[in-house]
């Protein structure tokens, strides 16, 4: 809604800001969206192991549509590398019990 202002005004912050509270909570449709905007530079600077990240988080919380290769198709090694240690102290930190 407030992505696009469908039904009330744009906020593109405020979208934001639910997204990541939604998918800091293993919501994986709101994981793949935050995945999508970091992608393509919307709402946040571009950061392609950040997107890579949310999206392989959104797959192992269950989302089978979301590949990473086709989010971030131009991520280098390193950043792949990145991109693993991020998701592995996400999912470290956010262990279900924790």
């Amino acid at each position: 809604m407030y992505l696009g202002g469908s039904g009330t005004t744009k906020d593109s912050n405020k979208a934001m800001q639910l997204l990541l509270a939604a998918a800091e909570k293993q919501y994986s449709p709101a994981q793949y969206i935050v995945g999508k905007l970091y992608a393509k530079g919307v709402v946040v600077q571009r950061d392609d192991a950040q997107a890579y990240m949310w999206c392989s988080l959104a797959k192992s919380n269950g989302l089978n549509r979301c590949d990473e290769e086709h989010v971030t198709p131009q991520l280098t090694g390193d950043q792949k590398r990145e991109a693993d240690r991020r998701v592995q102290e996400w999912l470290a930190k956010h262990k279900k019990g924790n």
